[in-house]
């Protein structure tokens, strides 16, 4: 793994499976041994997986599992493989090549992450490490989206008429995606209560985004550091959404962008945008804030 600026661009290579046999796989990614010694400070970094499939002889690639993850030494995912599919595995890190902090101070500068990718199954799994270009740019991010506005563990904050901020929490990490079904513009600003042990792995703290109509975006990635878990999260946001002229050449790139990156506005999904018609407040301009505590995922998914 590699800092590239982009976390679904971290690794060059994917891995393609093939098996000959029905069978049930468990696939995973293991970083080395912590190598907390006199001479160095290691810690992990964080890893996350994308499983998609196929079937032979189709180019396009459908997703079958995402798992979002802090910082491990492992990242695992199970899944029952059919031999009238191949399988490709993404693995993906926001943290890797970025300075180790802790308490404030830089600890080491990572070049690189390595790891191993592993299956462990029953019958014969057939691995083949292919380029990274081979999924393309797009690929990648819409099926992250898809994952996001799908997943359970999810609660929702109205923006206003017909626009919404997702809070999906991950094992480990949180995302804020932004859903606008609306027929204009508006700018909005996130604040995260950072508690120990949280780290923003992507985007800024309290800055503010502009969200063009039928859209849709990733504006702020959480992350635990792995030392200290806190199950906690809360976080306030404003929006102003009253005088957002936007012009028809930004609309019709918002509904036409070509995803080049982790936080490109993408056209708003059929999903999000059933979200977004549950919305019925009129409110132009609103203030709030949530808590996100994994803790209670099981009570009220």
């Amino acid at each position: 793994m590699h800092e590239t600026g982009d976390p679904l661009l971290s690794c060059t290579l994917v891995y393609q499976c093939i098996v000959k046999e029905r069978t049930w796989g468990f696939i995973s990614i293991v970083q080395r041994k912590k190598r907390a010694n006199a001479t160095t400070q290691f810690w992990y970094t964080d890893f996350s997986i994308m499983a998609l499939k196929r079937k032979h002889g189709d180019d396009r690639w459908e997703l079958v599992q995402c798992v979002l993850q802090g910082v491990e030494r492992t990242c695992d995912c199970e899944l029952f493989l059919d031999p009238d599919f191949e399988y490709c595995f993404l693995p993906f890190s926001y943290l890797s090549g970025r300075e180790e902090m802790e308490f404030g101070a830089q600890i080491e500068k990572k070049k690189s992450a390595p790891f191993q990718f592993t299956t462990y199954s029953a019958n014969e799994v057939i691995v083949k490490a292919q380029v990274r270009s081979s999924l393309g740019r797009r690929l990648p991010i819409e099926l992250l989206h898809s994952s996001l506005v799908s997943s359970e563990k999810k609660i929702s904050h109205t923006l206003g008429p017909r626009t919404v901020l997702l809070a999906i929490n991950g094992d480990g990490c949180v995302y804020f995606l932004v859903l606008n079904a609306g027929d204009t513009g508006f700018v909005l600003n996130l604040k995260i209560d950072l508690n120990r042990g949280i780290h923003i792995a992507y985007g800024s703290n309290n800055d503010t985004y502009s969200i063009p109509p039928k859209a849709q975006c990733i504006i702020l990635v959480l992350t635990n550091d792995g030392r200290q878990v806190s199950p906690c999260v809360n976080f306030k946001f404003k929006t102003d959404c009253s005088n957002q002229k936007v012009s028809s050449e930004t609309t019709r790139n918002a509904t036409t962008y070509a995803y080049s990156s982790i936080g490109s506005r993408a056209s708003l999904s059929l999903a999000g945008e059933a979200i977004c018609r549950r919305v019925e407040s009129g409110e132009s301009y609103r203030c709030g804030e949530g808590t996100l505590d994994e803790r209670l995922w099981n009570t009220v998914m």
